[in-house]
């Protein structure tokens, strides 16, 4: 809930994996769900069972394995906007023991944003292009050996943004060509001509699994993944013609994880035991085109003005753990569940804003002769951030962060089928640095590992003889140190976005679910949850640059009810042989706000989108033909509210879009 960080090093609050391979940054995740089988969701702290410590959960992947014998499939879909996804997949036998899966996806097109000052510029084109290669081996029957090779590469397009306030740090230097955007709707947004905004990103995994079963009770798995992602990519951070801020984000990460677990089972017991070791290098740089913001003199005739400022960081992590969870059947419906997580975490961290631009220079050696009446030179390539002695060096940290996470629960279980349980969960997400602009290597200051403690009870029942199922629960989470959406102060740069550590915070919320299939071909479920946040101690700056008590603030960026429906009914139009379905979806998402405090600019008003689909397909799903809508009404949301330099813009969400889609399946 809340969380925020744009840095590549940044630990997710929810962990990704793909077969409990850890994609262990957020930026790696773009083609996980290439070619599925299913997804595992795991809710609230998670580490006692595999993988990654996490505070929000964990969404594990399945990918559809190579199969016994051959088949092959390929889907395809065109939307109004020109997208193109097309993809599929081969899978079968390579002799008696080896099995192979090759699975390839592209998308193309599909620009949906309108330049509000340049008639004919477009934004929102995709170009994507993803594979995999599965290779299952099984030499003897006690053994499975799983290869995983998966790339991708995305070059598209990146979007803008829509200006509504103008906000200049000086007024009288504001550039004209700064203005709230007219119109206001989904497809109007706005950027600099010359910024490309366009990615050119890369990423490279290789993943071994290995299974092999000690006896009849006991098997040993061992993972072990290496992943290259690079990262090129122009964004406007600004959403106006002007240049207040055209952003080229470069950097790679390079990580090795490697994990080792035993599990058993006995008659009432099932337990696991592990390690894992992770490591990870990475670069995170900045270049920004500013020559048109209000506070590009700072020094009146002092120093001429400059038009590009970067900042260049480098981080090295390591991450050692050991973990376990038993499953204990106490007596008869009873199960006790138990876990434990240790992890040390190291982070070695170097970075500062660099000299691109002879002026800056000159601004960096004035500021240190007003500042201490002696002045060190700095050129360009040189690190430009004064330190405490007002003297320009790179801001440099260690740290050294352990942790204790653990689960405990206890499920009953009746004869019906259904559940009732309660459990306590600790976990944790790691500390980091920032990648900012800033000219004080105060602002790249730590932010402290997050502690959340999960309580939770509720019932899992299925109902009127499983045609319908009733889930309900209630927790409470209790956080220390989250990890929240907010701002610094920089002497140069005014306010600047970071991620924030709030002392004291809480959840109070429930969620419900329920699934029913009142008559044959039916099918409806809708889910709900309500989450109540709320500070409970935290004295910082808002987005609008308000330094205040935020006590009693709710999280940024966190609505406090979510409900999600669907509604499909399948139903035979010849025999077997050919049959239609009809359906459709409805999620709500309530008022939020994308600061702390409640300025209305930063409100993000409550929405509702409608989906519509219908279809027709072949015996066993040979084939398929199906019309789509996607936010058929074509509500206009937005999905966050950012403050620049000199204004404040909203990023919207999607209007109506509608295609079609094929699929084939070939056995």
């Amino acid at each position: 809930m809340g969380y925020f960080d744009n840095s590549l090093a940044g630990s997710p609050a929810v962990s990704v994996y793909v077969d409990e391979v850890p994609l262990a940054f957020p930026a790696m995740t773009e083609a996980a769900g290439l070619d599925l089988s299913r997804v595992e969701v795991l809710k609230g702290p998670q580490g006692t069972l595999y993988g990654q410590n996490s505070t929000g959960g964990a969404i594990n992947y399945i990918a559809a394995k190579p199969t016994k014998s051959l088949e092959s499939g390929s889907d395809a879909s065109l939307s109004n906007f020109g997208q193109v996804d097309a993809g599929g997949f081969v899978s079968g036998p390579l002799s008696d023991t080896l099995r192979a899966r090759i699975a390839v996806k592209a998308v193309e097109g599909g620009a949906w944003q309108k330049s509000a000052s340049r008639p004919g510029a477009q934004l929102g084109d995709a170009r994507q292009v993803m594979g995999r290669v599965l290779l299952d081996w099984t030499p003897t029957s006690r053994l499975h050996v799983a290869v995983n090779v998966n790339a991708w590469h995305d070059g598209s397009d990146t979007l803008a943004g829509q200006v509504i306030a103008v906000v200049p740090t000086d007024p009288a230097r504001v550039s004209p060509e700064l203005q709230v955007q007219s119109p206001l709707t989904a497809r109007y947004a706005d950027w600099t001509a010359d910024n490309p905004m366009r990615a050119n990103d890369t990423f490279l995994e290789t993943s071994v699994r290995a299974d092999y079963e000690l006896g009849s009770t006991t098997k040993v798995t061992t993972i072990s993944a290496y992943q290259n992602f690079k990262q090129d990519k122009y964004i406007d951070f600004g959403a106006t013609p002007a240049q207040v801020g055209e952003f080229h984000d470069t950097g790679s990460i390079e990580s090795f994880s490697q994990e080792i677990r035993l599990a058993g089972e006995l008659p009432r017991l099932r337990w696991i035991a592990g390690g894992n070791y992770a490591y990870a290098n990475i670069h995170d740089n900045l270049y920004d085109k500013l020559s048109q913001i209000s506070l590009n003199d700072p020094l009146g005739p002092l120093v001429p003005p400059f038009d590009a400022t970067a900042a260049a960081t480098h981080q090295i992590l390591n991450s050692y753990a050991g973990f376990g969870n038993i499953d204990y059947e106490a007596v008869a419906r009873v199960t006790l569940i138990g876990g434990f997580r240790y992890t040390q975490a190291n982070r070695d961290f170097n970075g500062c804003t660099v000299i691109v631009d002879p002026n800056a220079a000159t601004l960096i050696d004035t500021l240190q002769f007003l500042l201490k009446g002696s002045v060190v030179p700095v050129g360009i390539g040189d690190c430009g951030s004064l330190d405490t002695n007002h003297n320009p060096n790179p801001a440099t940290g260690r740290m050294r962060e352990h942790n204790l996470s653990f689960r405990a629960g206890i499920n009953y279980k009746f004869d019906s089928g259904g559940l009732v349980y309660a459990s306590i969960n600790r976990g944790y997400k790691s500390g980091g640095y920032p990648v900012l602009l800033t000219l004080s290597t105060d602002s790249f200051a730590s932010v402290p590992q997050e502690r959340l403690v999960a309580y939770e009870a509720g019932v899992k029942l299925p109902l009127l003889d499983h045609h319908l199922q009733l889930n309900a629960a209630g927790f409470y989470y209790d956080y220390a140190n989250k990890q929240l959406h907010g701002r610094t102060v920089d002497p140069f740069f005014g306010l600047i976005e970071k991620l924030v550590s709030v002392p004291r915070s809480r959840v109070i919320g429930a969620e419900v679910s329920v699934e029913a299939r009142p008559i044959t071909g039916l099918n409806i479920s809708i889910a709900g949850t309500y989450g109540d946040s709320k500070v409970l101690a935290y004295t910082g700056y808002n987005a609008a640059g308000v330094l205040a008590d935020y006590r009693g603030s709710v999280f940024p960026n966190t609505p406090k009810v979510q409900i999600v429906s669907d509604v499909q009914y399948n139903f035979p139009i010849i025999s077997d042989r050919l049959s239609g379905f009809v359906g459709g979806g409805l999620t709500y998402t309530s008022v939020q706000g994308a600061t702390f405090g409640s300025d209305p600019l930063f409100r993000m008003r409550p929405y509702a989108l409608l989906d519509l689909r219908a279809g027709i397909e072949g015996k066993d799903g040979a084939w398929r033909a199906s019309a789509w809508a996607r936010n058929i009404t074509n509500a206009y949301y937005w999905i966050g509210v950012v403050e620049a330099s000199d204004d404040i813009y909203r990023q919207a969400g999607r209007p109506a879009t509608y295609g079609l889609s094929f699929s084939f399946r070939f056995k």
